[in-house]
């Protein structure tokens, strides 16, 4: 008997509950970026995703939540190191009502955060960037400038 929870058991879950509008997945570290591909696909209404601690997910998960939820508002990912900037951008693009975005502990540089400041608009009220490597004093000005 299993004590985690699967990918499977999480997909078919989204599956059950597509009008889902919250996800808090925090910490399930055997979660893979497939498992959110097919969360997202599945559940159309998502407006919150925490992906905190998941240390299998990569950009790609991201990306995906970019595609497929992109009326997503509070997006943590938080702790997940294999997310880069490429990710972000594809967020910062795509995600336009973004409200709150937790990518600390990440692999984001000040490039991520200059992506912010150019794509986002007026929605974005949180951004945690904590111990992040290379965030810049300009990266931030500029993200104070562009967002108001």
């Amino acid at each position: 008997m299993s004590l985690w929870l699967s990918d499977a058991c999480i997909v078919q879950l989204s599956v059950s509950l597509s009008q889902i509008r919250t996800l808090d997945l925090r910490g399930l570290k055997q979660i893979k970026d497939n498992c959110i591909r097919k969360i997202v696909r599945k559940c159309p209404h998502l407006k919150t995703l925490v992906l905190a601690n998941c240390l299998r997910i990569t950009d790609v998960a991201l990306i995906e939540v970019s595609t497929y939820a992109p009326n997503v508002k509070w997006l943590d990912a938080s702790g997940c190191r294999n997310i880069s900037n490429q990710a972000i951008g594809a967020v910062s693009k795509n995600c336009r009502g973004l409200e709150h975005l937790d990518v600390s502990s990440t692999g984001i540089t000040h490039l991520s955060v200059i992506m912010l400041a150019n794509n986002s608009n007026e929605t974005l009220q949180t951004l945690k960037i904590s111990f992040c490597q290379d965030i810049t004093e300009s990266s931030i000005v500029k993200l104070v400038r562009n967002c108001r």
